[in-house]
């Protein structure tokens, strides 16, 4: 039966057309005369602090062959399209326990004063200019947070933070315009007041910044690239509400959620945020998302009762410090740890059960999951987990370290001797973590001459 193809804005502009939509076949022609013909990569990127129990995160074998740990059961089904990694970490000296938010994006060592560009906003230059939302920044406490207590993963080119949502709410308002008419002509009318404004400010900041000395203007120029990027998001703004991108569902998400201590609340809104970027990504609104599920002074989850029982500790930083009953706190990190990768799961199944061109969603994105720390307040084999990205000819379904010993971490420090030494072997046959933001761009098609620390590609990753 033959199909009568048509385009993805006629239907998008339909009475019907409320969610956002995937890539239908029956769009496909249309595509084919260039207004998608390929579909474009997208990456989100998820931290969790505090690290992992890594006795039950790690595999016991490596490559092909291994099994999936207690921890990581939730991904099983998922075996050919993940990777799980090992023995990767920043090389730059000084990045500690509470440090690793501020420096998992961007490999740098925030203490001396600065920091530089995080990953994700390295690909939302290259790869976001022309959506909607050029990239979405989210973390369960919200904010910016302050040095060693980032509350955002997310550092835009002068290594200034950018304020993560935590609203779903205001989320869903950023990522998709007004439904309304009314709405988008309100909207309209903000963005042309905004330019108005950036361009009286853009002009007098100039005469400004004529006498100044080196390093004032140095400042003032870190604050007119600010200036300049809200500049385009407008521009991208209008063009956008000028094409009629599609609306969200408002009412088929829980945006009224919380990152409260009760548990199905709590999943609600991992699972919300998680929506919120499958809808991004479906309807290519923005390609590019980090998540922070919280910070490493637990910024929007704290108590854990309610999945790991009453009595011991409950609260997650004392379990990982296992300061206090060291075998149930261990039992219960596990639990923790398990849990939340139940949620990542659920984001990464969505992404499979959605057909795109030739594959599935999943196939053109790429996801990385985990912590900068391994156990915590060592920045040392990072629990990490790659999903997705099997368009970009990546080799899947294995277990990759790059460590001495791959459970060293996981012992008792008893003094700085062995603390010391530690250290000393696990940086012996380790990798840098920004290897794999290399690997990752490059097999996407980004070209990139490197980042931060790194010296390559991860070979082993590529098919």
């Amino acid at each position: 039966m033959k199909r009568n193809p048509i385009s993805r804005r006629t239907l998008l502009k339909s009475a019907s057309a409320v969610l956002a939509l995937p890539s239908l076949e029956v769009m496909a022609s249309d595509a084919s005369k260039g207004d998608a013909a390929v579909p474009p990569p997208r990456f989100a990127f998820f931290y969790v602090p505090f690290g992992v129990n890594t006795t039950t995160w790690f595999p016991v074998a490596t490559g092909a062959e291994h099994d999936f740990s207690p921890a990581l059961e939730p991904l099983r089904q998922f075996k050919s399209d993940l990777t799980i990694l090992g023995g990767l970490h920043h090389h730059r000296p000084g990045i500690t326990g509470h440090l690793t938010m501020d420096s998992h994006l961007t490999g740098t060592n925030p203490t001396r004063g600065f920091n530089t560009q995080s990953f994700d906003q390295l690909l939302a230059d290259r790869i976001g200019k022309k959506s909607y939302l050029k990239s979405m920044v989210l973390s369960t406490a919200g904010g910016t947070g302050s040095p060693g207590e980032s509350k955002t993963l997310s550092f835009n080119k002068a290594g200034a933070p950018l304020a993560a949502d935590k609203s779903p709410r205001a989320v869903f308002n950023k990522l998709f315009p007004p439904a309304d008419q009314a709405d988008r002509d309100a909207l309209r009318k903000r963005l042309l007041r905004r330019t108005s404004i950036l361009d009286a400010l853009r002009d007098e900041t100039r005469a400004f910044m004529r006498p100044l000395g080196q390093p004032d203007r140095d400042k003032m120029n870190e604050y007119l690239t600010s200036v300049r990027e809200v500049e385009h998001t407008i521009q991208i703004r209008e063009e956008q509400l000028r094409r009629g991108p599609p609306a969200g569902d408002a009412a088929a998400l829980a945006l009224q959620a919380s990152p409260s201590n009760n548990m199905e609340e709590r999943r609600a809104y991992i699972r919300c945020m998680f929506d919120l970027i499958y809808l991004g990504f479906v309807a290519d609104t923005t390609r590019v998302a980090s998540y922070a599920l919280t910070d490493e002074k637990q910024g929007g989850f704290t108590d854990w009762s309610d999945l790991c029982g009453r009595g011991g500790p409950t609260d997650w930083h004392q379990i990982v410090h296992r300061h206090a009953e060291p075998e149930m706190s261990a039992t219960r990190q596990t639990q923790i740890d398990r849990w939340l990768v139940e949620q990542f799961a659920y984001l990464v199944g969505r992404l499979k059960s959605t057909s795109e061109g030739e594959g599935t969603l999943l196939d053109r994105c790429m996801l990385l999951y985990g912590s900068g720390n391994s156990r915590t307040h060592l920045h040392r084999n990072l629990p990490l987990v790659l999903a997705g990205g099997n368009a970009f000819h990546l080799k899947h379904g294995q277990y990759l370290t790059y460590v001495v010993k791959n459970r060293l971490e996981a012992a008792v420090v008893v003094s700085e001797e062995v603390k010391k030494s530690s250290y000393a072997l696990l940086e012996e046959g380790s990798a840098p973590f920004a290897n794999l933001f290399v690997t990752m761009a490059r097999q996407a098609g980004i070209d990139i001459p490197g980042f931060a620390d790194s010296t390559g590609v991860i070979t082993d990753l590529l098919a």
